[in-house]
């Protein structure tokens, strides 16, 4: 294609880059069907932001999607801010044996359940190095860039959690984006909203004007916004709140539609999944 002399490009010129850029672009699947249709999957260079409060299940849905990114062939690597490697490991086989993550250790010495752990074991062999985790605490993105360039690069960085970074957050959030768009690779950070203001509405749904409270640089520049909601979480804490309703709340997705997905959160054993 010929770039004309004023940067301007007629429309056969456009359609074509567009088409050459889905040929080369490559949508991993979350592994969550309905979240998947509507953002189009996870694309390299996407900066996702996954958003709720305290106790929600961030971490567990960014697990799922992770882990079912490494399955499919994408490698993923995994920041926590606050989890030692053991603990993120127990929550993702808690995950899959659908066991309370207090019941694992008596699986690996009860000889009726020995099979069912090595089994999910299998799984783990398949994606041995693909998926990678850091459990150092960060200090800057310019920290997780020289983690990058010691392995070789990923499709996904997940940071777990924003909560974590203590000074400068949005500065952290312009770098993550540019890490993201710079190398081409999806960048997911979790983040835990504010209480209050989610607490004062009615349903308490989170909306991204909760998300701005916390890093309006994480609004601006995220391509994808996802949300979790659990009625259950408020009836606890709110007598008064008596849903039952889950969700999986699309806020925004550059490529494709916002959406609320009806799902279930198994909290036994912390696992999301989308109700049929």
């Amino acid at each position: 294609m010929c770039k004309k002399e004023n940067g301007i490009y007629n429309l056969e010129e456009s359609i074509k880059s567009y088409l050459n850029t889905i040929k080369t672009s490559i949508a991993f699947n979350t592994g969550f069907k309905g979240a998947d249709y509507h953002i189009g999957g996870i694309n390299k260079g996407d900066f996702v932001v996954l958003g709720g409060v305290l106790g929600i299940g961030k971490t567990s849905f960014a697990l799922s999607a992770a882990y079912n990114i490494a399955l499919s062939g994408g490698k993923v690597c995994w920041f926590s801010t606050y989890e030692t490697k053991e603990m993120i490991v127990s929550r993702l086989l808690s995950q899959l044996t659908r066991k309370k993550r207090i019941q694992l250790p008596r699986m690996v010495v009860d000889p009726k359940q020995i099979d069912e752990l090595i089994c999910k074991l299998k799984k783990f062999r398949e994606i041995k190095d693909r998926f990678l985790i850091c459990d150092h605490p960060l200090m800057s993105v310019g920290s997780i860039a020289r983690c990058l360039d010691s392995n070789n690069q990923p499709d996904l960085v997940v940071i777990d959690n924003l909560y974590s970074i203590e000074k400068e957050r949005d500065a952290f959030v312009d770098e993550l984006y540019d890490l993201a768009k710079s190398r081409n690779i999806a960048v997911m950070l979790t983040v835990n909203l504010k209480y209050d203001p989610l607490l004062a509405r009615e349903g308490h749904k989170p909306r991204i004007s909760d998300l701005a409270r916390v890093s309006e640089y994480a609004v601006n520049l995220a391509d994808t916004i996802i949300f979790l909601h659990r009625d259950c979480w408020w009836t606890m804490n709110d007598p008064n709140h008596t849903g039952e309703d889950d969700d999986i709340i699309v806020a925004r997705s550059r490529r494709g539609e916002v959406a609320t997905i009806p799902a279930k959160f198994d909290r036994e054993c912390r696992r999301w999944d989308e109700k049929d």
